[in-house]
C-alpha cells in the first residue's frame, strides 16, 4: 500500500468519473443518431409520416428483440409493480413516433426536431418539481435556459403560418412523450438490462401501431431507397440509439437521471442537427424543406 494514498472520497470520485464517461458517450452518440432521423424522414412523400413511423418501430423492435434474446446473462423476471412504468413507456414511445413524424412534415426538420428533443428537458424538469423530488441543479437551470433560447431562435422565424404552428404543437407533445419514455427507461433499467428494457417498450409500441403496418409495407414495396431509409431508421435511430440511451440512463446513476439525463441527451443535438439539415436536406430554418422525395 502506498505511503500517501488519496483520501477515500477522492478515490470514490475518480471511480464515479470513470463510470460516467461511458454513460455520457452513450447518450451523446444516441443524440447524434437521433439528429439524423428528421432529415431521413423528410425524404419521404408527404402524407407518409405514420407509415414511416410504424416501419421504424417494427424494424427497431425486431432488432432489439433479437439482441435481447441473444444477450448474455440471466434476465430478471418482470414484476407486477413494473407494469405501470412499462405501459407508460410503451404509450410514450408510440406517441412520440406518431407525433414527431407529422411534425416534421408540417414544421420542417429543424423546427420539429429541436422542439421535440430540446424541449424534453424542460418538461422533465417541471415533472421533477411537481412530483416533489427536490430542487433542480444550477447546471440544469442554466442549460435549460440556453436550450430554450436556442429553440426560440430556430422556431420563431418560421412560426407564422398555421401549419407550422400545428407542427410545433405536435413537436412539443412529442417532447412530453420523450420525457416520459426517458423516465420509464430509467425506472425499468434498475432491474433489467438496457437492451431488454427498450426491446419490450418498442415491441409493445409496434404492436400498438400495427394497424399502420400495411401502409408502411405498401410504402417501401418496390422502392429500394424507401426500404433502405426505413431500415436505417429502425436499426440506427431506433435500435442502436435507444439501446445506447438506455445504457447511459442506467449508467449515470439515479441522481443524474430523469430531467438531468434527458437534458444531456437533448442538449447534444441542435448543433449537428442544423448541419445535417443544411447539407443533407438542403432546407433552411425559416423556409419549407425542398428535397428530392424517395
Amino acid at each position: 500500500m502506498p505511503l500517501f494514498s488519496p483520501p477515500r472520497h477522492h478515490r470514490a470520485a475518480a471511480r464515479l468519473r470513470g463510470w460516467l464517461r461511458p454513460a455520457a458517450a452513450a447518450t451523446t452518440t444516441a443524440a447524434i443518431l437521433w439528429g439524423t432521423m428528421g432529415p431521413v424522414a423528410a425524404l419521404y412523400p408527404s402524407g407518409s409520416a405514420l407509415a414511416v413511423s410504424e416501419m421504424r418501430l417494427a424494424i427497431g423492435a425486431v432488432a432489439l428483440g433479437l439482441a435481447a434474446l441473444t444477450g448474455r446473462g440471466q434476465a430478471a423476471r418482470w414484476q407486477r409493480r413494473e407494469i405501470p412504468a412499462a405501459v407508460a413507456g410503451i404509450a410514450s414511445v408510440a406517441g412520440y413516433s406518431v407525433l414527431y413524424f407529422p411534425a416534421v412534415e408540417l414544421a420542417g426538420v429543424a423546427s420539429a426536431t429541436v422542439v421535440a428533443i430540446g424541449a424534453a428537458p424542460l418538461v422533465a424538469g417541471l415533472g421533477h418539481v411537481l412530483a416533489g423530488r427536490g430542487p433542480l441543479s444550477r447546471t440544469w437551470l442554466v442549460t435549460t435556459v440556453v436550450a430554450t433560447a436556442g429553440i426560440g431562435l430556430v422556431v420563431l422565424p418560421g412560426a407564422l403560418t398555421s401549419h407550422r404552428r400545428v407542427g410545433i404543437i405536435l413537436a412539443f407533445a412529442a417532447a412530453c412523450c420523450y420525457a416520459l419514455q426517458a423516465h420509464s427507461i430509467h425506472t425499468l433499467t434498475r432491474r433489467h438490462s438496457p437492451v431488454m428494457t427498450v426491446a419490450v417498450l418498442f415491441a409493445g409500441a409496434a404492436v400498438l401501431l400495427c394497424p399502420l403496418l400495411p401502409r408502411g409495407v405498401a410504402l417501401v414495396s418496390g422502392s429500394l431507397p424507401a426500404l433502405a431509409g426505413v431500415v436505417y431508421l429502425g436499426l440506427f435511430t431506433t435500435a442502436a440509439a435507444y439501446a445506447l440511451f438506455a445504457f447511459g440512463v442506467r449508467g449515470a446513476g439515479a441522481k443524474r437521471n430523469g430531467a438531468q439525463r434527458t437534458d444531456q441527451a437533448g442538449g447534444d443535438q441542435p448543433g449537428h442537427l442544423v448541419i445535417l439539415v443544411v447539407w443533407l436536406v438542403g432546407s433552411t430554418i425559416d423556409s419549407e424543406p425542398s428535397v428530392p422525395r424517395l
